[in-house]
């Protein structure tokens, strides 16, 4: 941004927005400037409607349905809205992860919008190709896309006082050039599940082989026939474990800590409705719905939303697991660790002293992981807890001396989830969130940041 800065508000509608349905209203224009002053009694009657230009971060779940419910709840042309996106595509998260076994571990059924439930699920956990479906199909139904602004990364927003509008400053992804827009009121709709990081290990980078982040796959890289290393064991590893069990030729899971794996959200509804006290596999527990499962979810709405609200209702009533040293976190933890083992069958001792948590569940994302732990278990892979000293030329050097070789190294470390934005936010004063925060986050009600 340079000195003089972006230019201040116009009358005229800028080429970067979209005006909200019906055009640019009657008897709605921007506010008037007052550059003499920050405080100026202007010639109108009290309350007068103005135009609300909206700036939006991302264009995922939170910017579609930032678009839809202005179009629901705002009246016809008293708005702009512009959802920013960097990527090409609108998605957000299930645009960018694309990795083996990519899905929900929440039901499909709950993973919509409330007002746009899909009855048309092929399983009871969505993968992530038909969440993006889901989202895209949305999109057209609803006329989102003539909102967006893609391969357009924000940058920094500014706050200007005097105007009381946020200064812009954008990157096109493709060009590198920067440019300037503005708006009334931002809206960050990011989520934190996109800014993915490498892990912070000596010589990451100097590994000859395919070296790949689960947030960023690379799908022209081989697998069959090699041996794979997953660096992790969280909610993203215990996906593509499984996968690359059946692909390579062998797999190291490289596990820093233990985690809890448990048995499926929501699985009563799913025995109750749908698999009807049949005989299922402990360890894949995923269903996939038939076409008369789908018929009736369409046919009979009533039904769906019942089906719906026991799955929610289901999951809410685990909320008292989360406290600690209560009935339901005792009994929860000594279910999942008795599943645990059953999981992994006879022997594996060393496994399950390493992988069981000895702390109570909630302390940190739980996850179902399917398949997963029946994977452990298998001949081809191998399960390495020593922790890691550096990445070499061939491999892995781990803190026992012992130098693991492989051929693809596939990092599953998760992203920066700080909750503070990825772009800087600079108040009128010159002082950036980022800075304010340091490393902590200082929010009242979600809403505002009081220093």
């Amino acid at each position: 941004m340079g000195d003089a800065g972006p230019p201040e508000p116009s009358q005229t509608q800028m080429p970067s927005v979209v005006a909200g349905m019906g055009g640019i209203g009657q008897g709605f224009a921007y506010p008037e400037a007052t550059p003499e002053g920050p405080y100026k009694v202007l010639q109108q009657y009290h309350s007068k409607p103005r135009k609300l230009r909206v700036a939006c971060v991302g264009a995922g779940a939170s910017g579609l349905c930032l678009a839809y419910k202005m179009e629901k709840m705002m009246v016809s042309g008293s708005w702009e809205l512009t959802l920013f996106d960097k990527n090409e595509q609108f998605g957000g998260t299930w645009y960018e992860n694309t990795y083996p076994g990519v899905a929900c571990d929440i039901p499909s059924h709950l993973y919509t919008f409330t007002f746009d439930p899909n009855p048309n699920w092929s399983y009871f956990y969505a993968y992530g190709g038909e969440i993006q479906k889901y989202f895209e199909d949305f999109a057209e139904r609803f006329g989102s896309k003539k909102y967006m602004k893609l391969n357009t990364k924000v940058m920094e927003c500014r706050w200007n006082k005097d105007a009381g509008i946020w200064h812009i400053t954008l990157k096109n992804m493709k060009t590198n050039e920067e440019w300037h827009d503005w708006a009334h009121c931002v809206v960050n709709g990011t989520g934190i599940l996109n800014n993915w990081k490498w892990p912070d290990i000596e010589g990451i980078h100097d590994f000859q082989g395919p070296l790949m982040h689960s947030a960023a796959w690379n799908h022209d890289v081989d697998l069959s026939g090699k041996t794979a290393a997953v660096i992790g064991n969280g909610s993203t590893a215990v996906q593509i474990v499984p996968q690359l069990q059946r692909m390579c030729k062998n797999v190291q899971n490289y596990m820093r800590s233990s985690t809890w794996i448990s048995p499926p959200f929501g699985a009563g509804a799913l025995a109750s409705d749908l698999t009807k006290g049949q005989d299922v596999d402990p360890g894949h527990r995923q269903y996939e719905f038939t076409e008369a499962d789908k018929r009736k979810f369409k046919e009979d709405p009533e039904y769906h939303l019942s089906f719906r609200k026991r799955i929610e209702a289901e999951i809410n009533g685990l909320f008292g697991m989360y406290r600690q040293g209560s009935d339901l976190s005792n009994q929860f933890r000594q279910v999942i660790t008795d599943e645990m083992n059953r999981r992994m069958g006879d022997g594996h001792e060393e496994l399950k002293k390493r992988i069981i948590p000895k702390w109570a569940p909630g302390c940190r994302r739980i996850s179902p992981g399917d398949g997963y732990l029946e994977a452990l278990v298998q001949p081809n892979v191998e399960n390495v807890f020593s922790g890691i000293k550096k990445v070499t030329k061939e491999g892995i050097l781990t803190e026992d001396g012992v130098e693991h070789k492989f051929d693809i190294l596939v990092c599953a470390t998760g992203f920066h989830v700080a909750f503070k934005p990825a772009f800087k936010v600079i108040n009128g004063e010159g002082k950036s969130v980022q800075d304010d925060w340091g490393e902590s986050v200082n929010l009242y009600m979600g809403v505002s940041a009081p220093r």
